[in-house]
């Protein structure tokens, strides 16, 4: 990232650990909770986005941020996470939106500086928030926690951030296509079966659908996922990569039945990595692999049949 937005990222972190530190006692935690809540209900992001003035930068939009820090500390914690929220809703540019999320996750995400005192005060917050939840909102949110709370070395971090690059767009799967065609020129027909059918899968999920419930995306969910860590600033449902990689696993396992269990394996793999580095919820994962194999299905017969009718 460049340096303003760099700084972007360190200006939110630190109003947000800040603002968190304010937070001693389970009553307080629920206060915030409830705060937020009531003012994140009943709009989308989209309008609380149209309502507010457009940030000129990921720095303008942390200054508004840091403003808010000058709250009491009884209403910090609302008042910083409150405007964490609108600045991202708010932010066009996904570059600068992806630096105020990357600030959310430096505060508030495991893959951040983290002490036990600070880890007590974000736990109270949490649990607030689990306890307002439906059960299969809690029920996804508490997965999520549990996962994204283990332990973050940077080797772990490396290994799962390099394997959710490569799995964007299900590319990986091409690239072994292609290595196996050029030690075997009889696999082009394998990547002219698997190609087409995987892509339209990867290109209808990250682009109708998404889009459909992004429009629809309930403004509390962007608070919420500020709470918990999770990166709030795209929108994740359903998971991309878990679509591209589960569609992939699906079409390669039937030119290749004894590699099944080592394709699901690696599918299975992008998409626990998702949840890990704090990009989805495991509802996400879950939507995805099912959207990605149900897609994989229908638009290869459907390749297949227009290739017969062409033939």
């Amino acid at each position: 990232m460049s340096d303003p937005q760099q700084q972007a990222i360190d200006t939110t972190a630190q109003a947000l650990s800040e603002a968190v530190k304010a937070i001693s006692t389970p009553e307080h935690a629920d206060r915030v909770i409830d705060d937020l809540e009531r003012m994140a209900q009943g709009v989308s992001a989209d309008q609380v986005g149209a309502q507010m003035p457009t940030p000129i930068d990921a720095q303008d939009a942390a200054d508004k941020v840091q403003q808010a820090s000058a709250t009491p500390a009884a209403t910090r914690p609302q008042a910083v996470i409150g405007e964490v929220a609108a600045q991202i809703a708010a932010t066009e540019d996904p570059a600068d939106q992806e630096a105020l999320s990357a600030g959310v996750q430096q505060a508030l995400n495991p893959t951040g500086a983290r002490t036990p005192e600070s880890q007590a005060e974000r736990q109270l917050l949490q649990e607030a928030l689990l306890r307002r939840m439906h059960p299969l909102q809690k029920a996804d949110a508490a997965a999520f926690l549990a996962i994204n709370n283990l332990p973050h070395p940077k080797l772990a971090n490396d290994l799962f951030f390099a394997l959710t690059t490569m799995f964007n767009r299900g590319d990986a799967w091409l690239a072994g296509l292609i290595l196996a065609a050029l030690r075997d020129p009889r696999q082009v027909r394998v990547i002219q079966d698997v190609l087409p059918a995987l892509w339209m899968t990867a290109g209808m999920v990250e682009g109708p659908i998404k889009q459909v419930f992004r429009r629809q995306r309930p403004y509390v969910s962007v608070v919420r996922a500020i709470v918990v860590g999770k990166k709030p600033g795209n929108y994740s449902f359903p998971s991309g990569h878990s679509a591209a990689a589960f569609a992939g696993a699906y079409l390669l396992s039937r030119h290749y039945p004894a590699l099944a269990p080592l394709l699901y394996a690696i599918a299975a793999s992008v998409g626990f990595s998702r949840v890990y580095l704090g990009a989805h919820y495991p509802g996400d994962v879950l939507s995805g692999a099912a959207a990605g194999t149900t897609l994989a299905v229908v638009f290869q017969q459907l390749t297949r049949s227009i290739e017969a009718a062409l033939d």
